[in-house]
């Protein structure tokens, strides 16, 4: 029976460890839980999305009107309605922009080219057939004067 307080030492040494560790998980469960101050909040957020309610109608949102303002980006530049090239920081934000793009952009490129204009009335749309042509013309114009 001389061995019990040598056993009761391993336990309670087995036990202090477990505690500890237990300690160490619980305060790591809590740091992560707790929410840092970020410098984000003294920059203006933007909504990369405005969602709409269910009972909109979707028809007034797709029609255009003539304030707003149509740009093309063709994933390397952006263009006016006459495919000149456009500057996107002086481009009138005021109004609602059309932004009209490649069909065979990336969703990252394109949440990257809305995120430049730095606004959120922004109305993301594909090229259709006559705009894809107008836009191969034009660089193939471009090719041409080089």
């Amino acid at each position: 029976m001389t061995g019990g307080t040598q056993e009761n030492a391993m336990t309670e040494i087995a036990l202090a460890m477990a505690m500890g560790f237990f300690s160490i998980m619980v305060l790591t469960m809590i740091s992560m839980g707790v929410p840092t101050k970020t410098t984000v909040e003294s920059k203006k957020h933007i909504p990369i999305f405005k969602l709409l309610p269910s009972g909109t109608d979707q028809n007034t949102t797709s029609q255009t009107n003539r304030n707003d303002v149509l740009i093309i980006f063709d994933g390397n530049s952006y263009l006016d309605h006459r495919l000149k090239p456009i500057d996107p920081r002086i481009i009138n934000k005021e109004n609602r922009i059309i932004l009209a793009l490649t069909p065979e952009l990336s969703l990252k490129d394109a949440l990257s080219a809305q995120a430049k204009l730095m606004t959120s009335k922004v109305i993301l749309t594909t090229l259709n057939e006559g705009w894809k042509r107008a836009l191969a013309n034009h660089r193939k114009e471009l090719i041409n004067e080089k």
